[in-house]
C-alpha cells in the first residue's frame, strides 16, 4: 500500500514533534506548577496535537512521514492523558492525602508539633480506649452500660454535628479573609467535642494549605449531614475504638461520592476523639446532652427486610415503658423513611387487674409525630401489631415478624415522615407493675444502606 498520504511538506510556521521522542520520553515525570493564563494557553494548543502534520516519524530531505496508523493511536492516548491532567489532578490530590496519612503515624521526637492552649489535648494520636462495650465494668462514672450506650448515641450524633460546625466556620473565616492556619484551625476548635491531637491539627492545616479549601466545602458538609445517620450507627454498633475506625473508613469509602478527598473529614475521625466517646468523657457531656436523644439510634440494628418493607429490631434497654400513666414511648424515623407500623408487647407484672389503651399525641403530651389516636380497646398480656393499613405488605411482615400478634390498632394510625415518631398510653391500675416493650419499627420500602 501506498504511503504517499503521509508525506508532509515542510514550511517555516510548523511547529514539529518527534513521534519517537514522545513514545519514548527522555524526561521522567514531573509535578509542574502553572498558573491559570499558562493553562488557558496550553488548553488552547491541544487542538494542534490531534492533527497528524503536527508529528514527524522520519525526516526526508523536501519532506518528512508523519505517524502510521499504528503510531497515530499511541499518539492520541498521550494526547487523551495530557487533556485530562489539564483538568485537574485527582490523582495527584489523593496521592498527597496518603503521604499525610503516612506522615501522621510516625512517633519520633523529631519535629514535634507546637504547644496547644486547649485542654487535653496531645501532641500525637497515639492513645486507643481499651474500652470493650459489656466486658467488665462500664468506664469511669458510667454505673451501667445501657447508660453509657446512651452516651455513646449522643456523643456519635454530637462529634458529626461539631465537625459540620468547625467546617462551616472555616469557610466563613475565610470568607472575610483569613488564612486557615494551624492556630485558626485551633481556634475554631474552641467548644466543639472534636479536639483531635496538634499533630493531626498540623496534618489538617498542610492538606488545606496544599489542596484547597474543598475539603472543608459545601458539599463535604451536605454529605456529612445526609450521611450522619449511618455514621453515627458505625460509632454505635461498634463495641471497641478499631472497630469504629475500621467501620467508618469503610463506609466513607463506599459512599464518598463528591469531587475532592474526605482526608480532612478522615483526619477528624481519629482515634482520640473516638476514644473519648468510647471511655465517656466528652467534654461537657452535661451541657449538650439534652440535645440529643438516644433513639436516634434505635435504627442502627440489623434490619428485616421484606418484599415491599424493612423493619429495624429496637434495643429493650431503651425502648420499654413502665410505671407512668399517661406515658409516651418517642422514636426516631431516619432520613427519606416512612414508618408505618410498630410492634410492641405488654405484660401486666402487678398480679391485679389493669385497663390499658391506646393514646393520641395530645393527649399523653407526647413529643414527636403522631402515630395513632385514642381507643377504646383494651389491651391485656400479648405481643400488638399496629400499623397504617394498605401501605405495605403487612401480612407478609406479620408472618415474618409476629405471627401470634394481635393487630391493633388498624384504624386512624397514620404514617410518619422523619425525624420523630411518639406513640402515648394510659392505664388504670398500679402502673408500676406494667411494661411495655417496643420490638420493632416497620417502614416503607427499602432498608437505607446504613442497615
Amino acid at each position: 500500500m501506498s504511503e504517499a498520504w503521509r508525506r508532509k511538506r515542510y514550511y517555516k510556521p510548523r511547529v514539529l514533534i518527534d513521534t519517537d521522542r514522545v513514545l519514548n520520553p527522555v524526561f521522567s515525570d514531573s509535578l509542574l506548577c502553572i498558573t491559570g493564563a499558562q493553562l488557558e494557553m496550553l488548553r488552547n494548543l491541544m487542538q494542534y496535537l490531534h492533527r497528524r502534520s503536527t508529528f514527524v516519524s522520519e525526516y526526508s530531505g523536501d519532506h518528512y512521514l508523519a505517524p502510521d496508523n499504528d503510531e497515530w493511536d499511541q499518539l492520541q492516548a498521550v494526547v487523551a492523558e495530557l487533556e485530562e491532567s489539564l483538568m485537574g489532578c485527582e490523582n495527584i490530590v489523593a496521592k498527597l492525602a496518603c503521604i499525610c496519612d503516612a506522615l501522621r503515624m510516625l512517633r519520633t521526637a523529631d519535629g514535634i508539633p507546637p504547644d496547644s492552649a486547649l485542654p487535653d489535648q496531645p501532641s500525637y494520636d497515639t492513645y486507643r480506649s481499651p474500652v470493650e462495650e459489656d466486658e467488665g465494668d462500664p468506664p469511669s462514672g458510667w454505673e451501667t452500660w445501657p447508660e453509657w450506650k446512651v452516651a455513646k448515641c449522643k456523643g456519635a450524633q454530637k462529634i458529626m454535628d461539631d465537625i459540620v460546625d468547625w467546617m462551616s466556620t472555616l469557610i466563613q473565616w475565610s470568607g472575610a479573609g483569613m488564612t486557615l492556619t494551624f492556630v485558626v484551625l485551633e481556634s475554631a476548635l474552641v467548644a466543639t467535642t472534636i479536639i483531635p491531637p496538634v499533630g493531626v491539627v498540623m496534618m489538617i492545616a498542610s492538606l488545606i494549605a496544599i489542596i484547597g479549601l474543598s475539603l472543608i466545602q459545601q458539599a463535604a458538609q451536605d454529605w456529612i449531614v445526609e450521611h450522619k445517620q449511618c455514621l453515627v450507627c458505625a460509632i454505635f454498633n461498634a463495641a471497641t475504638v478499631s472497630q469504629a475506625r475500621a467501620d467508618l473508613e469503610a463506609y466513607i469509602d463506599a459512599e464518598w461520592d463528591i469531587a475532592g478527598s474526605p482526608a480532612v473529614f478522615r483526619h477528624l475521625l481519629n482515634d482520640k476523639t473516638l476514644s473519648r466517646i468510647f471511655d465517656g468523657n466528652l467534654p461537657d457531656y452535661d451541657d449538650w446532652k439534652g440535645g440529643y436523644s438516644a433513639a436516634y439510634c434505635a435504627v442502627c440494628s440489623t434490619a428485616v427486610t421484606g418484599s415491599d418493607w424493612w423493619a429495624s429490631p429496637l434495643d429493650e434497654n431503651y425502648n420499654t415503658l413502665s410505671g407512668a400513666s399517661p406515658g409516651c414511648w418517642d422514636g426516631v424515623v431516619p432520613s427519606e423513611q416512612v414508618m408505618c407500623g410498630l410492634i410492641w408487647r405488654v405484660q401486666n407484672m402487678s398480679g391485679s387487674s389493669l385497663l390499658l389503651k391506646c393514646m393520641s399525641n395530645h393527649e399523653a403530651g407526647c413529643d414527636g409525630g403522631y402515630f395513632w389516636p385514642n381507643t377504646s380497646q383494651h389491651c391485656p398480656d400479648g405481643v400488638y401489631f399496629s400499623y397504617k393499613a394498605f401501605e405495605f405488605n403487612n401480612a407478609e411482615c406479620k408472618a415474618q415478624l409476629c405471627p401470634t400478634a394481635t393487630e391493633h390498632p388498624v384504624a386512624g394510625v397514620a404514617l410518619v415522615q422523619p425525624p420523630d415518631v411518639s406513640a402515648g398510653f394510659h392505664f388504670t391500675g398500679d402502673g408500676r407493675y406494667v411494661e411495655i416493650v417496643f420490638l420493632y419499627q416497620v417502614f416503607k420500602g427499602i432498608a437505607p444502606p446504613c442497615q
